[in-house]
């Protein structure tokens, strides 16, 4: 694990991208023809779900070619998708396979699809983590993706796990997230490592869309992530926790679902503070 966090994540500064990774077209690795029409709702994107496909890994161009086929079929035949679910896919022979590409809507993570990129490591990851090569590939994509403006550069990174009650990506790679939030956080000066945590807390739970379409709905104002954006009274935020801790009570989830409402009422605490009510 010591030499995957080496330089992985730290994304102080963009990396010559466009020079280490090769991005395979869906023309090149043989794929069927897709009919998805929906776009994304925001170009750039300002999340990107991380995934493992829960299947066999590729080591070798050939396998690697075999394994997303074989998936865009899964996905196309038995799931009745318009293609396959992710907007792209990295082999552990270090080659990143685009699926629905960055604009495209994908069927990837509910409540995200329309969101995020959906980038799946080949392979399954419970008891172990992707080699080196695909880390690599990934950090890369990320650095080129932002460069040519179709993800932003703010962009937060999530485990599937911490928007779904599943288990990919799986603990190694959740692990390697988890080391990069707090690597960016470093990277930015003279902002406080807790604030930028506690930001993303608030951004990464469902809560959080809730809260912008409200604000939007109610204060006809731009969306919270803007400075002119107004907080919720407390009244209305303690009526929207209360409705998503009750619809996720019952899951696993309940527990971490309720530490990110917590950390969002102390953003919008701090909102209201700043704001002077």
């Amino acid at each position: 694990m010591t030499k995957l966090k080496i330089g992985f994540f730290i994304l102080c500064s963009l990396s010559q991208a466009t020079g280490c990774f090769r991005l395979i077209t869906p023309s090149k690795w043989g794929a069927r023809p897709a009919n998805c029409s929906a776009p994304l709702r925001d170009v750039p994107p300002e999340y990107v779900v991380i995934i493992h496909t829960a299947g066999n890994p590729c080591w070798t161009h050939t396998a690697c070619y075999n394994e997303v086929k074989g998936i865009q079929n899964y996905h196309m035949n038995l799931k009745g998708w318009c293609d396959v679910a992710y907007s792209f896919l990295i082999g552990e022979d270090g080659y990143v396979y685009e699926g629905r590409g960055w604009r495209n809507e994908g069927s990837h993570t509910y409540g995200y699809n329309d969101l995020s990129l959906g980038i799946a490591f080949i392979g399954t990851f419970v008891e172990r983590s992707p080699q080196d090569n695909a880390w690599k590939a990934l950090r890369c994509f990320l650095d080129f993706s932002v460069k040519i403006g179709y993800l932003s550069p703010e962009y937060i990174l999530l485990a599937h796990s911490d928007v779904s009650d599943i288990v990919s990506p799986g603990g190694f790679i959740r692990a390697e997230i988890a080391n990069q939030v707090g690597a960016s956080a470093s990277c930015n000066s003279g902002q406080d490592p807790a604030l930028k945590k506690l930001d993303r807390s608030f951004k990464m739970s469902r809560l959080f869309r809730a809260f912008t379409e409200m604000i939007e709905r109610q204060s006809k104002v731009v969306p919270s992530k803007s400075p002119d954006a107004k907080p919720l009274k407390k009244s209305e935020f303690k009526t929207l926790i209360q409705k998503e801790l009750t619809t996720s009570k019952r899951t696993r989830k309940y527990k971490n679902i309720k530490v990110l409402h917590d950390d969002a009422e102390l953003m919008n605490e701090k909102m209201l503070r700043g704001q002077g009510h």
